[in-house]
């Protein structure tokens, strides 16, 4: 069975957003770019790819 990445970071992004981090409340002003669970799903897959 091929497991394609993007499956496995997009279920990994969801299993961080709602389990690991905390929801936050949302403050006025500009909108985040990147949510605190895309950037440790980023994180964690440049670490399983082998990525520096």
């Amino acid at each position: 069975m091929k497991t394609d990445p993007d499956i496995l970071l997009t279920a990994l992004s969801v299993l961080i957003d709602n389990h690991v981090i905390p929801a936050q409340q949302r403050w006025p002003g500009r909108r985040e770019k990147l949510s605190d669970a895309e950037l440790v799903c980023l994180a964690l897959a440049q670490v399983l790819l082998g990525g520096a």
